[in-house]
């Protein structure tokens, strides 16, 4: 299963992009959304709560193995430049930069953008990101967007059939009680393998 973050500030079209990605799933301060098909399965990570608060963002790269970096044709703002030092501090060394609503620009904006998002970004792990322009209205390069998921997403299962051998450990997201079962986790398994009825510390 490949599991993506889409971040951005509010106006970056990531909202509308995860949608497009899949369907709408469980909602809180992060919103997932989730894909299958052809035994490709996808699940998307929109960090929501975010910019009113930075643990959307965190726990949407935390959940994720390729994060996608939305930028909308105005240009990188305060919060673009939270999201990338916040990549770069997880060191998230898979993802893209997606330009957004690229049905309101000029090619020679966008080729401008790229540039100054090359120089920002220098440096750093998006450093040799691809970017790809989009529109969720048009649907202008989400084909080939998501051909570029796939292909990163092939390089992340490789990197994480080595983790399988390592002892169970999971991220956890989510914890409440259900009346009559008991504690009910929600998480991602982060590397070893678990069976069901296993016990777990």
């Amino acid at each position: 299963m490949t599991k993506i973050a889409i971040i951005g500030s509010e106006q970056s079209g990531r909202t509308a992009l995860a949608s497009k990605l899949g369907k709408k799933g469980n909602v809180s301060d992060v919103t997932i959304y989730d894909f299958a098909k052809s035994g490709t399965v996808l699940m998307t990570v929109d960090a929501t709560g975010y910019p009113n608060s930075i643990k959307p963002l965190v726990t949407a790269l935390n959940l994720s193995d390729i994060a996608l970096l939305c930028i909308p044709p105005t240009g990188p703002d305060t919060y673009t430049g939270e999201c990338i030092v916040a990549l770069d501090l997880l060191g998230c060394k898979h993802g893209l930069v997606v330009l957004t609503k690229s049905d309101t620009s000029y090619p020679s904006a966008l080729e401008e953008l790229k540039k100054s998002i090359r120089n920002i970004t220098a440096g750093t792990v998006l450093e040799n990101w691809d970017q790809i322009a989009i529109s969720t209205t048009t649907f202008e390069g989400l084909e080939e967007l998501k051909e570029l998921i796939a292909l990163i997403g092939e390089r992340v299962d490789k990197e994480l059939a080595q983790l399988n051998e390592l002892p169970p450990r999971v991220v956890i997201d989510h914890v409440f009680n259900v009346t009559g079962i008991g504690c009910v986790v929600l998480g991602i398994v982060w590397q070893g393998t678990i069976h069901v009825k296993e016990k777990m510390t």
